[in-house]
Parts: C-alpha cells; sequence; structure tokens
C-alpha cells in the first residue's frame, strides 16, 4: 500500500456532525477501504493543551502533520487519522489516531469526552495516555474515563450473562498496550534516595491502599482499573522540550534548538511504540486490515448514535458476516474465473475432475484466509454448494458440447450414406452388404476421432438406434440374401446394438462413479480445511489465554509481595476459570468438529443416495424410451410395408404424371426464354434511351459552352468600349460599369439557378433508375425463389426419376448462370458508363472552378482599378485643394498689400 500517496496529511476519521453527535468520515473509510495490510493502531489521549500531536508527528517521523495549536483553546476535534507505512514491520500499515483533548470546558456534552475515551481504548493496540507535571492524584482523578469503561463496553452480547468477576479477564484478552506519557517532567526520578526507573515510578504510583473504607476504595479504583484492564503498562517521562517563548512554535524548531535529553527521551518512546505494538486483532485473535479497521469504527459510532453499549462480540459477529460474504463471493468468483480459464470443453471426465479440485482446493484456501468466525462453518457450506451448482453446471456445458461435437462428426462422417441412400444404392441387389462396410467405415473413423468428449457411447447409440429401421429397410430390399442371410443380418444389428448399448450404459457408470468421487474428494477438502483452520483459531485462542495468563500471574506476584492476599486470591481463581473455560471452548470447538463430521456424512450419504436414485430413476426412463422407440419402429416397419405397395401402385400414375407434367414443364421453360427475351430487349431499348438522353445533354451543355463563350466576348467587346468612354468620361464609365456588374451578377445568378435545377433533375433521374434497377433485380430473386421452391416440391414428388430431373435442372442452372453472367456483363458496362459520366461531371465542376476563380480575378481587377482610381481622385481633389489654398493666400497677400497701399496714401 501506497500510504503516503493515499495520506499525505492526517484526515479527520471520527467527527461530530451539525447536531452534536459522532459520525464517521466517508472519506476517510475510502481510504481505509483500500489498505488490505494488516494494521498496527496507536492512539493517543489526555488533556487537552498537552502536546499529543506533537508525539503523533513523531512517530509518523515528520515534523508537521496533526495540527500542534498554540493557543489555550482546544485545536484537534473529534479523532483523526493518519495512515503511513510502518517503518520497521514490511507490509503492515501503522495507523495513528489523534484524539481531541479530554476537559475542554468549552464542550457541551459531558459524555463527549468518554465517547471519545472508550473508541481509542476499542480501536487501539497500543494506547498512549498523556499528562502534564507528575503523576500524583489529580492525574488519577482526571484518568476516571478508565474506572467507567466497563459501564461503557459490553463483551458479551444481549441475552448472554457475565460474571463481574470474569469480566476483568475478558478485557485484558483486547485492550490495548497502555503507555503514559508524562510531560514537562522535573523531578528527579529517586524514591527513598534511591534511583528508580520510569516503569518503577509508574508502578509506584499505582500501588494501592489497604482498607474498606470510602477513601481508600475511591483512591484505589482507578489504580485498580489500570492493573486490571492494561496488564501491560509503560512509562516514559518528558522534560520540556524547549524555552517557553520557543514553545508556541515548537513544529518549525530544528533540532539542534530542543533540549538534547528530550530528543534522547522522544527516540527511546518512538522505537518503544514502534517495536511493541502488535497489530490490532479482534477477540479471538484474528488481525485486522484496513478495510475491517473502517468497518470497525462505523459499527462502534454506529451503536453510540443509537443510544446502546459498544459490544465487542456483536461488532466481531457483524464484521465476521461482511467478511465472510465477501469471503465467499471472492472465492467463487476465483473458481468460476480459473475454470473458465483452463476448461477447453470438451473434455473427458477425469481431466475436468482435476482441474475442478485444484480450483475447488485454491478457492477453499482462499475463503479461509479471509474469514474468521464462522459459526458452524455455514459460510464455507454456503461456498461449498455454490461451488458444486457451478460444477454441474460445467458438466452440463461439458455433456451438451461433446453431444454437439459428436453428433456433427457422425453428420459428416454419414453425409456419402445420406447421398447414396437418397440415391436407392443400397435399394439394388447386394446393397446391404455395401450398406454394412460403409457403416463400419463410419463407426472405425468416428472411434479413431480424438477430442469427442463424455457423450461418445451414448450418441453412438443413439445413432444405431436411428439407423435400425433403415437397415432393415435394405434388409428387405436386398433380393440377394435369403431368408437365412436376412435373420443373420437382422441377429447381427441386434448383438451390436445390445453391445453399444453396454458401452454407453459403462460410459454412464463411471460417470457417476466420477461425480461421487468428486463430491467426496470436496467433503474431504472441506474437513480438512476446517481442521486446519480450527487449530489455528484454537492456537491462537491458547495464546490468548496463555498471555492473558501471564499478565495475570505477574499481577498476582506485584499484589502478594506488595501484601494484598486476597486480591492474589481473587486473581488465581480468575485465572483457574479461565482455563477451565479455555478447555471447556477447546472441547466445544472439537466436538463442532465431531458433530460436522457427522452431518457432513450424513449429508454425503443422502446425496449418494439421491444420486443413485435419480441415475435410476435416468435409466428407468432411458428403457421407457427404447421400449417406447422399439415398438414405434414395429409400427413404422408395418407402415412402411404397406406404404412400398402402395408406392408400386403410384408408380404407374406417377409415370403417366411425369410425362405430362415434362410436357407442362418444357412449356414454362419456353414461356421463361420469352420473358427473359423480352426483359432484355427492354433493358437495351432502355440503354438507347438512357445514351441518346445523354448526348442530348452533351449537345446542350455544349450550346451553353458556346453561348457561354460568346457572351465572354461580348463582355470583352463591352469591357474595350467602356475603357474607351473611361477616358471621354470618367464618371459615366463608373456608372455604366456598376450597372454591368449589377447585370453580370443576375446573370450569373440565373445560370447557377438553371445548373442546380439540372443537377436536381439529373438527380431525381439517377435516383429513378437505381429504384428500377433495384426493382428488377428483387423481381429477379423473387423468380429465382419461386422457380427454387418449386423445384424443392418437385424433388419431393419425384423418387425414381431424380437423378434425369437434377441433370435438366443443372442444365437449367446453366442457363440461369449464363444469363446472370450476361447482366452482371450489363451491368459492369452500365457502371462503366456511370463511371465515365462522374468523370464528365467531374470535369465540368473543375472548368466551373477554374471560370469562378477567372471571375474572382476579374473582380480583384476590378477592385483594384477602382482603388487606383479613388487614389487618383484623392489626389486630384487634394491637388486642387491645395491649389484653392495657394490661391486664397495669394488673394490674402494681394488684399493685405492694398491696405498697406491704402494706408500709406493716406498717411502721405
Amino acid at each position: 500500500m501506497a500510504s503516503e500517496m493515499l495520506m499525505e496529511e492526517p484526515m479527520c476519521l471520527i467527527q461530530n456532525s451539525t447536531s452534536g453527535a459522532l459520525q464517521v468520515n466517508s472519506q476517510a473509510v475510502k481510504i481505509l477501504e483500500g489498505i488490505t495490510q494488516p494494521v498496527v493502531v496507536v492512539a493517543i489521549v489526555g488533556m487537552y493543551r498537552t502536546g499529543k500531536s506533537y508525539l503523533m508527528n513523531s512517530l509518523a517521523g515528520k515534523r508537521k502533520g496533526f495540527s500542534l495549536g498554540s493557543t489555550i483553546q482546544s485545536h484537534t476535534k473529534g479523532i483523526w487519522m493518519w495512515c503511513v507505512p510502518h517503518p520497521g514491520k514490511p507490509d503492515h500499515t501503522l495507523v495513528l489516531l489523534d484524539t481531541e483533548g479530554l476537559g475542554d470546558v468549552e464542550k457541551g456534552d459531558p459524555k463527549h469526552d468518554t465517547w471519545i475515551f472508550t473508541l481509542a481504548v476499542l480501536l487501539s493496540s497500543t494506547l498512549v495516555y498523556n499528562s502534564k507535571g507528575t503523576i500524583d492524584q489529580d492525574s488519577m482523578n482526571k484518568l476516571h474515563f478508565v474506572s467507567e469503561l466497563s459501564e461503557h463496553i459490553k463483551v458479551k452480547a444481549d441475552g448472554e450473562e457475565e460474571e463481574d468477576s470474569a469480566l476483568d479477564t475478558e478485557y485484558i484478552s483486547f485492550f490495548p498496550n497502555f503507555t503514559w506519557t508524562v510531560r514537562d517532567f522535573t523531578l528527579d526520578l529517586e524514591i527513598d534516595g534511591k534511583e528508580v526507573t520510569e516503569d518503577e515510578y509508574l508502578e509506584r504510583a499505582l500501588m494501592l491502599r489497604k482498607g474498606r473504607n470510602r477513601e481508600v476504595m475511591e483512591y484505589n479504583l482507578p489504580r485498580q482499573c489500570i492493573r486490571d484492564y492494561f496488564p501491560t503498562r509503560k512509562c516514559f517521562v518528558f522534560i520540556r522540550p524547549a524555552s517557553e517563548r520557543d514553545m508556541k512554535q515548537l513544529e518549525s524548531l530544528p533540532d539542534s534548538a530542543l533540549q538534547p535529553e528530550f530528543l534522547e527521551q522522544l527516540d527511546k518512546f518512538c522505537q518503544y511504540v514502534l517495536r511493541e505494538s502488535k497489530v490490532k486483532m479482534l477477540k479471538g485473535g484474528h488481525h485486522i486490515n484496513g478495510r475491517m479497521f473502517g468497518m470497525l469504527a462505523q459499527s462502534y459510532v454506529d451503536t453510540i448514535i443509537s443510544g446502546k453499549v459498544p459490544c465487542l462480540e456483536n461488532a466481531v459477529t457483524t464484521l465476521a458476516t461482511k467478511e465472510n460474504e465477501a469471503a465467499i463471493k471472492e472465492g467463487l468468483a476465483y473458481y468460476v474465473a480459473q475454470m473458465e480459464e483452463q476448461v477447453v470443453f470438451p473434455v473427458e471426465v477425469a481431466v475436468l475432475s482435476e482441474i475442478h479440485g485444484n480450483c475447488e482446493k485454491a478457492a477453499l484456501q482462499l475463503f479461509m484466509q479471509r474469514s474468521f468466525k464462522d459459526e458452524d462453518q455455514k459460510h464455507q457450506e454456503q461456498l461449498a454448494i455454490e461451488i458444486n451448482e457451478h460444477y454441474g453446471t460445467v458438466l452440463s456445458k461439458n455433456k451438451s458440447t461433446s453431444q454437439e461435437t459428436c453428433q456433427t462428426l457422425l453428420t459428416q462422417l454419414s453425409a456419402d450414406m445420406e447421398k447414396k441412400l437418397r440415391n436407392g444404392v443400397y435399394m439394388q441387389p447386394g446393397g446391404h452388404e455395401l450398406y454394412m462396410k460403409d457403416q463400419k467405415q463410419v463407426l472405425e473413423s468416428f472411434q479413431r476421432t480424438p477430442n469427442k468428449g463424455v457423450m461418445a457411447e451414448q450418441v453412438l447409440e443413439q445413432f444405431m438406434d436411428s439407423k435400425k429401421a433403415e437397415a432393415a429397410t435394405i434388409v428387405t430390399a436386398d433380393k440377394m440374401l435369403t431368408d437365412v442371410q436376412k435373420s443373420l443380418a437382422a441377429e447381427r444389428a441386434r448383438v451390436e446394438q445390445l453391445e453399444q448399448q453396454r458401452k454407453a450404459e459403462e460410459e454412464r457408470r463411471q460417470q457417476l462413479e466420477q461425480r461421487m468421487r468428486d463430491v467426496e474428494r470436496s467433503h474431504q477438502e472441506n474437513i480438512r480445511q476446517v481442521e486446519a483452520k480450527m487449530e489455528e483459531e484454537a492456537a491462537k485462542m491458547r495464546q490468548e489465554m496463555d498471555r492473558t495468563v501471564e499478565c495475570k500471574l505477574k499481577e498476582q506476584e506485584k499484589l502478594l509481595q506488595q501484601g494484598f492476599t486476597e486480591q492474589a486470591r481473587v486473581l488465581q481463581e480468575e485465572m483457574d476459570r479461565q482455563q477451565k473455560q479455555g478447555k471447556a471452548r477447546e472441547e466445544k470447538m472439537q466436538q463442532q468438529l465431531r458433530e460436522r463430521e457427522e452431518k457432513e456424512k450424513q449429508r454425503q450419504h443422502e446425496r449418494e443416495e439421491k444420486e443413485k436414485q435419480r441415475q435410476h430413476e435416468e435409466r428407468q426412463r432411458e428403457r421407457e424410451e427404447k421400449e417406447k422407440q422399439r415398438q414405434h419402429e414395429k409400427e413404422e416397419n408395418e407402415k412402411q410395408r404397406q406404404h412400398e405397395e402402395r408406392q408400386r401402385e403410384r408408380e404407374e400414375k406417377e409415370k403417366q404424371h411425369q410425362r405430362e407434367r415434362e410436357e407442362k414443364e418444357k412449356q414454362r421453360q419456353r414461356e421463361r426464354e420469352e420473358k427473359e427475351k423480352q426483359r432484355q430487349h427492354e433493358e437495351r431499348q432502355r440503354e438507347i434511351e438512357e445514351k441518346e438522353k445523354q448526348c442530348q445533354r452533351e449537345r446542350e451543355e455544349k450550346e451553353k459552352q458556346r453561348q457561354h463563350e460568346e457572351r465572354q466576348r461580348e463582355i470583352e467587346e463591352k469591357e474595350k468600349q467602356r475603357q474607351h468612354e473611361k477616358e471621354e468620361n470618367e464618371k459615366q464609365r463608373q456608372h455604366e460599369e456598376r450597372q454591368q456588374e449589377r447585370e453580370e451578377k443576375e446573370k450569373q445568378r440565373q445560370y447557377e439557378e438553371r445548373q442546380r435545377e439540372r443537377e436536381e433533375k439529373e438527380k431525381q433521374r439517377q435516383r429513378e433508375r437505381e429504384e428500377k434497377e433495384k426493382q428488377r433485380q428483387h423481381e429477379e430473386r423473387q423468380r429465382e425463389i419461386e422457380e427454387k421452391e418449386k423445384q424443392r416440391q418437385h424433388e419431393k414428388e419425384e423418387n425414381e426419376k431424380q437423378r434425369q430431373h437434377e441433370e435438366r435442372q443443372r442444365e437449367i442452372e446453366e442457363k440461369e448462370k449464363q444469363c446472370q453472367r450476361e447482366i452482371e456483363e450489363k451491368e459492369k458496362q452500365r457502371q462503366q458508363e456511370r463511371e465515365e459520366k462522374e468523370k464528365q461531371r467531374q470535369y465540368e465542376e473543375r472548368q466551373r472552378e477554374i471560370e469562378e476563380k477567372e471571375k474572382q480575378r476579374q473582380h480583384e481587377r476590378k477592385e483594384k482599378e477602382k482603388q487606383r482610381l479613388h487614389e487618383i481622385e484623392e489626389k486630384e481633389k487634394q491637388r486642387l485643394h491645395e491649389i484653392e489654398e495657394k490661391e486664397k493666400q495669394r488673394q490674402h497677400e494681394k488684399e493685405e498689400n492694398e491696405k498697406k497701399q491704402q494706408s500709406s496714401c493716406l498717411i502721405s
């Protein structure tokens, strides 16, 4: 799992909804669904603003991740998750859970902290409790959640009795390892002048007081709960990592800015947690992966939302049901995929059985790897039933494929016999001997052909049954055989039929025995897998029990050392009771296994009896069918004899009718030939008309081209005339030029409209011709179908003169083919003509494009000429304007001079 790619930063796993209730983040569950590796879950709890997030980031090997915060408010809300690859355990995922700080005064629900602490205990395999200062009575009082765990966690489901004295033992089997971290620790680890370890400091803080008064009981309660619920305990103390000023920016400080002693303590903490934290397990020692962890969190939160108390057994049962159902689907899908990949139909029974056994074994192993807590192995039985049903489908498909293959092979091998039978070859003297020789050759070829499958002998039996009446008719018709030889032939045929029936029965018996062996092998494999699974679960339970007993023995030894003899005796009784319960569970599992074996043997016996009964009924039905078949054959033989007598009577009448039909057929043939000639004449006439129309269109196009050229010459003459007029009168020329352009555009538009109309008409005629051609072809095919239908009818009516009629039919077909070839040649000719027309049309289109381009160039030249004239006019206007300005300037100067002269005259 690429955890770093999936989760580059933490994500909220359990949060508060808008209504204040807890809810699981669906996005986090999706990420967990993609984690198939076992998970090691480390959760941290403690009072708010005690530095829990910093420890989680250190376990992840990151400086930043979980938000630290630097104010008096609790920064982390709910439970946040960070999935990273485990640094010390390959193929494992480390899941870090940072919880909301306990004791926040801003919270409205007083039970909120309790549920956060409870979920941390239920979900983790290592629980870190973080506090500040020292381990004193105040810190113990703040850990009151521990003493309330028995009220918020149930071990057994509703309806099952729980003994109070056994509760602690039950909790030990699934509660996480407990680690107490003390932050900002400033004291010396000394007691009575003697240096102690951090663990000894914790154990001294957890020592009980003697006495039974209320004060002593309140003092002992949280300590007793910690000792009972968390037998594996560890303690770490940390000095302040940096100065008070630098604590606000702790996550951005380099290691050089932190206290060396703090870094050393932090390294020891991380190494211990990563080394000693186990894979998260359910009750019973079942490891869980990311997908199961997400379902477990969802189950606990749903229970809390519903107002109930989370129950370990219910959660395990729910999780087991989902996993076992998914394991059934996964195992069945694997079996189906492997069978489809390895089986190539048809296949022999032994080969198919071997493939089935290997695939079933692998599917069961896959199921066993994923399943757990499969009470009474009902899910395993369901998988076995579904695999058996699919195997039955595969067997049926193998039989049907083998049957189709064998029937097709016999049809191909006996095709020559069928042809000879239709032609009456076997109805001649000596025909029976030839028939038996050909049949023997067919049977030998069939036996030599490999890969026929499991239905070869049964299909061959059906084939020989179908040939009995046919062989009897040939024996009767063979005049070279004496009565004795006919009797011997009938007896020999009966012996061969009995031998083939024996072979078919032996084939069915082998298939039944193989099916029973498959069922027995499947039963034995299921038993073996169950035994291995139960031994594995028993070993896990023994390990769990041994671990619990070891923890209790250590706790008992400590109690005895401290003088608490009564508590040690109670603890010993709990251990004795637990050992008895463990032995009882093992005996119960052995009893369940024996009962399962007995039930399986009973079911196996019932299946065998049902299979034998089914096989017996099937054989009985086959015998009844054969008896009905023999009775039917007798009736058919009698009907055949009567039919032959009537046939001989009809033959004479049929000869007369045949001569009449031949005359009618000749008459119809002449009529068809006349119609075909008439149709060909009409085709040629239409072709001539088409050619004439084409020539007419070509002449029209040439005439139009000539008119267009004349107009073009006229336009050129007019252009010259306009050029001359332009020199005489520029404005008049421009007016006439615009008028001419409008006329040209109108003519061009009219010409294009006429051109489009002609093209539309031509397309319409082309479509009509294609429709007529399709109609003609359809009529020809219809006539051919009618002729073939009449021919088939004629073949049914004919028997004796079939060969002569087939020769005449072949002659007719040759003529039809000749006509068809002529039609095809004409069609090719018409296609070539259409292609020539298409080329001509394309040439005309290119010609029109050239003309359009020429017009465009002329238009551009005109535009340039207009632009040039416009520029000349502008220059002329500019020049006139300048002349006028100069004239005005001279006039002004002249007036000024005159004024000056008048002024000088007045002065003088």
